[in-house]
């Protein structure tokens, strides 16, 4: 059976974008370093926009994932709630290049998650990305969860 992902939220005002780094210990071997990095500009705003858009890419170095970058291709879905500690939720299709042994790219859906929890630069309260990348057939190509350890992922959210 493949990840089973939550129906889509209703769509709200929200606007994400930063560059980070995260850094997941238990995912780096001898050949892979353990993080990944995303870069992200979305925006929704129901009022002017007749659909999300914006930018999602994703350097993905982790054991037991495909390698390689994500680029979105098309925004499904954006939605955020709270407000001390904003969360943003997008989905949409992206296409995965595979850095080794040869480029190849692959049609792919991706579902990415911010928390904007920083206050402070200790680890207890670090921003945490989490993404899910799955193939034309369902099944899981890519994922992980972890603390942004360098740059950060503004989230607002309009609630």
């Amino acid at each position: 059976m493949g990840p089973q992902i939550p129906a889509n939220l209703i769509a709200n005002k929200t606007l994400g974008k930063g560059k980070a780094t995260i850094k997941i210990p238990s995912r780096s071997d001898s050949t892979h370093s353990g993080a990944f990095n995303v870069s992200i500009n979305v925006h929704f705003d129901p009022v002017v926009d007749p659909y999300p858009a914006g930018t999602v890419k994703i350097t993905i170095d982790l054991s037991d994932s495909f390698c390689g970058v994500l680029t979105s291709t098309m925004l499904f879905h954006l939605s955020s709630t709270g407000k001390h500690t904003p969360t943003m939720y997008l989905s949409g299709r992206c296409t995965l290049t595979s850095t080794t042994p040869r480029p190849l790219t692959h049609k792919c859906q991706f579902w990415l998650s911010v928390a904007n929890n920083k206050r402070t630069r200790d680890l207890i309260n670090s921003d945490i990305v989490s993404f899910l990348v799955v193939d034309k057939s369902g099944t899981r190509v890519a994922y992980g969860t972890g603390p942004i350890i360098q740059g950060t992922v503004h989230v607002q959210a309009f609630c």
